[in-house]
This record gives structure tokens, sequence and C-alpha cells, in this order.
């Protein structure tokens, strides 16, 4: 193509006409600007393409973490109805004056359990950090940000100002129950179960217990919301 190019170039200098000389310059011009032209627009596809394969991989990435912790957040709901239905129980058995009986160990173990939350957010982290930018729906940056910028965080700090009992009520326990081991579980045997069903200070425990419990789940249902949202929308962008 260059060596036709010269030999016309050649000879129109020799012809001697300077008109058809000038529209060959421009032509040529022309050829290479439309060459830089097509090489840029084939260089910004190829960009855009490796753009697009990077934020399949971080939407993956993010869908996979966003259903885990979906999955965690039902099952700390499940955790914390657990702990509230085996203290409704023992409420009732208080209320009804019953005697003990050996279902009631594991209510009891159940109602004094700790709550905590902890969510692993290290692939978020990761792409605020790295790749955030690449998320092309505003819409989708908008909902991460909100949950593993917002909803996490709070639940945690909720989480660790609720879940664990006082020293004072460790100290409780340790006085009140025969704390024995069962192979990897612990059961709580009341040392006098006729004086602790009318005991002011377990049964204030175990009404402080269950209003926390109950306000851990309120706090979780709006994050279990937005995660189910953005599930929906990652699945739905990965699906385009």
């Amino acid at each position: 193509m260059l060596t036709f190019l010269r030999k016309i170039r050649k000879s129109l200098i020799e012809s001697g006409s300077t008109r058809k000389y000038l529209l060959y310059a421009i032509g040529e011009i022309s050829l290479v600007v439309i060459g830089i032209l097509i090489a840029l627009q084939i260089n910004n596809w190829n960009e855009w393409r490796k753009d697009r394969i990077l934020e399949q991989e971080i939407l993956t990435d993010l869908l996979e973490t966003t259903r885990e912790i979906q999955a965690k957040m039902i099952f700390h709901i499940g955790w914390n109805d657990s702990i509230i239905e085996s203290i409704e129980i023992l409420d009732f058995h208080f209320k009804q004056d019953l005697p003990f009986h050996d279902s009631l160990k594991k209510h009891i173990h159940v109602s004094l359990l700790p709550f905590w939350l902890r969510y692993g957010t290290w692939t978020f982290d990761a792409i605020v950090n790295t790749h955030f930018d690449k998320i092309g729906s505003k819409q989708i940056k908008k909902s991460i940000a909100k949950i593993y910028s917002d909803d996490i965080p709070q639940l945690i700090t909720h989480s660790d100002k609720l879940g664990m009992l006082s020293d004072q009520d460790y100290a409780y326990i340790k006085s009140n129950f025969k704390i024995i081991r069962n192979m990897d579980k612990y059961e709580y045997i009341p040392v006098d179960y006729n004086k602790l069903k009318h005991d002011q200070y377990y049964r204030s425990m175990l009404i402080n217990k269950h209003r926390r419990h109950d306000d851990s789940i309120s706090q979780l249902i709006q994050p279990l919301e937005r995660c189910e949202a953005l599930i929906q929308m990652l699945e739905r962008e990965l699906e385009d």
C-alpha cells in the first residue's frame, strides 16, 4: 500500500501538476488521520471490553458476598427468635408456678446465650480501595455503599452494645446455677429452682434480654431487605 502511494506521489511531482498533488496530499493526510482514529477506536473498545470483564468479576464477587451476608442475617434473626422463645417458655413456667422439668435446661441455656454480629466485608473493602469506579450502575453503587458502609457497621456496633451479659449478670449466673458441660454443650441447672422462679433479679434479666433480642430483630429487617434488593439488581446486571 505504501509503495503504491509513493509511486502516485512521484508521478504527480514529475507531472508538475500542483493541483493534483495538493489533492493527493490531502487524501494521504486524510487516510493517515482515519487510520489513527480507527486505531484509537479499537484501543478504546479493547479498554471498554476489559473494564466490562472486570466489572462482571467485581459484581460476581459482590453477589456471592451479599448472599453470604443475607444468609447470616436470616440466621441471626432465627437465633434471636430462639432466645426470645426460650425466655417466653421460662416466663410461662414461672408465672404458672410449674415444677422444674429437664426440658427447661435447654431453655435456660438458650435464654442466657450472648448475641453478636460479625460480617465479612473484605470483598467490599478491596473493591472500594481499587475498582469501585468500574461499576457502571449508580443504583448498584449506592445500594452497596448503604449496606457495607452504613448498615453492617451499625449492626455490629448495636450488637456489641447489647449482645453480651454484664459482669453482674455473669456473677449472678455463677452463684445461682450449676454449669455442666455435656459434650460440646453446656447445661445450666438452677441451684434452687423454687427460689429462682420468684427472683426479681433473674426475672428482670430475662425481661431485659427479651427486649434486646426483639430490638436486634428489628435492627436486622431493613438491612436484610436491602440485601435482597441488591442481590436482585446484581443478578439482573450479570444477566444482561
